[in-house]
Order: C-alpha cells, then structure tokens, then sequence
C-alpha cells in the first residue's frame, strides 16, 4: 500500500489523501484510523459501484473498453436462468434448483406476489449448453459480431412457479405451497430472454429441454441431501 498526499485547493491546511495497493493490503485499515480520528473518507469504490450499477450499459461499456485497451477480446452474455444438478458448488443455486430440493425435502415454498398465484415466469439455460457458445467466442475473433449478447433457452424453456409446482407434485407427490400476495419492488414477472441473435451470429442454440434439466437436478437432489436453512 502507498499513499499520496497533496494540500488542498484552498491552502488553508486541508490535506487530500490518496490510499492505494493491493486487495489486502491495508487500506480500509488505514481509512478506518483516519476516519476515526475525524477525517472524511470517500471510498472511491463504492461511489464506482453506485455509478456502474445504474446500469447495465454502463457496465458493459466499460468491461469492453478494458478489452481494448490490453487488446483481449471481451464478450458480454446475459444469461437467463441457469439451472442443473449441482452448478456453481451449490445444489441449491437458483430458482428451479432451489424449488426442487425445497420440495423433496419437505422444506416450506410460498408463491410471493402476482395474487400469489405462482404467476411469475423465467426461462431455463442449462450450464453445459452455455460452453459451446463461449468456446467459439474464443476460438474465433470477433470481426463485426456484437459483444453484447442474450443467452437463453428461451420462450420454449420458460415455466412459472405454479408450473415447476405442477412437475413436482407429478414427479415427488403433492406439498402444499403457501401464498403470500404482497408486492416487492424488485419483483418482475416475466423475464424471458430472446437469444435469437446469438444464435444467428454464433449458430448456437440450447439442446437441454427444461425437463431434461429438471430431471437433472431431481436427480442430483435425491443423492445429494442439503441443508437450506
């Protein structure tokens, strides 16, 4: 960790102190003694997050503006849902996962907004289906292909709730699932991607089924019992 220190604009004994270095390194240590001794932190990373997560775009800008500068190419695929046995070291990731495991091992599901009905939609993309699409990205320079991609298994993989509820109680047996109809400001009630233009550009397109893929994680979940507490 360095710092670099200047005196302020004014010169009447202000000084602006600059913390940088390595992850790990000590500067929120040395922030929080100054801070505690009176000084004004501003913690240039958070206001960094709190403009890029305005928004997406601004993200992706930047992510690919990195990828000119030291001359690697930079894809941006937004992926919908992605869902299998076991993906990301926990078997319970996401939400066709987690309703799954939830329902087999008894554990208590409630349908949250839209009338509590289970309305809610989202479209499923297996991980292994994702692979194919990345490993032509890399073996391929990018020419005139967009970076900015959605990835999918779209409008044909898409389930509600009240539907994955359905293909439980036919493949485990029959749960109750509890209803709670209040609004939450973040929820959105249908979120399908369209990936055609990835599979135009790339000639990419899912294989798994949503079925398949919910067999999948049924499976994985009868031999691998968690906890969900």
């Amino acid at each position: 960790m360095s710092t670099r220190a200047r005196r302020g604009p004014a010169g009447d004994g202000l000084f602006i102190v600059g913390l940088v270095g390595r992850a790990g390194s000590g500067k929120s240590a040395v922030a929080n003694t100054l801070a505690a001794d009176g000084a004004t932190v501003i913690a240039a990373d958070l206001v960094g997050h709190e403009v890029t997560d305005q928004d997406p775009e601004v993200r992706a800008a930047l992510a690919l503006e990195y990828g000119e500068a030291y001359g690697f190419p930079v894809f941006i695929n937004r992926c919908g849902v992605l869902a299998g046995g076991g993906q990301f070291g926990r078997a319970d990731q996401g939400i066709y996962s987690f309703w799954v495991h939830s329902w087999l091992q008894g554990r208590a599901l409630s349908y949250i907004g839209f009338d509590g009905e289970g309305h809610q939609v989202r479209d499923c993309l297996h991980p292994a289906d994702l692979v194919p699409l990345i490993q032509k990205q890399l073996e391929n320079p990018p020419g005139g292909r967009p970076r900015v991609l959605n990835v999918s298994g779209g409008r044909s993989s898409a389930r509600s709730l009240r539907q994955l509820s359905l293909w439980c109680a036919e493949r485990i047996g029959p749960a109750r699932v509890g209803t709670d109809a209040r609004s939450r400001p973040f929820d959105v009630p249908w979120m399908v991607l369209d990936s055609r233009r990835a599979q135009a550009e790339w000639d990419w397109a899912p294989r798994r089924t949503t079925d398949e893929i919910l067999d999948e994680i049924l499976d994985h979940a009868r031999v691998c019992w968690i906890g969900l507490e």
